[in-house]
């Protein structure tokens, strides 16, 4: 399972904001989850803490989950790869 998300950095707290529209460049995507993270965009520090906060809130280990798109940008794709029951909004996406 896939999911798009549109990342805050420099955030004061690493947080899910809410389900927006999905951005143009994402294809294949109706809405994404907007979050905001409390890490910088750099050397890759926020991608690292998207991974550790979403297995965290998701109850998934963190090698479960795969940046896939949108290493460099705000807009990601982010997989899934678990045979753990995730949150019912999460599977309705």
């Amino acid at each position: 399972m896939q999911v798009a998300v549109r990342v805050v950095p420099n955030s004061r707290k690493s947080q899910i904001v809410g389900w927006e529209p999905a951005a143009d460049d994402i294809r294949g995507h109706e809405r994404m989850l907007r979050i905001r993270l409390n890490s910088p965009p750099v050397d890759g520090k926020a991608n690292r803490e998207l991974i550790r906060f979403l297995s965290h809130v998701w109850g998934v280990r963190t090698k479960d989950l795969r940046l896939v798109a949108g290493d460099k940008g705000r807009t990601k794709v982010v997989e899934i790869n678990t045979d753990s029951e995730l949150p019912a909004d999460l599977v309705a996406a």
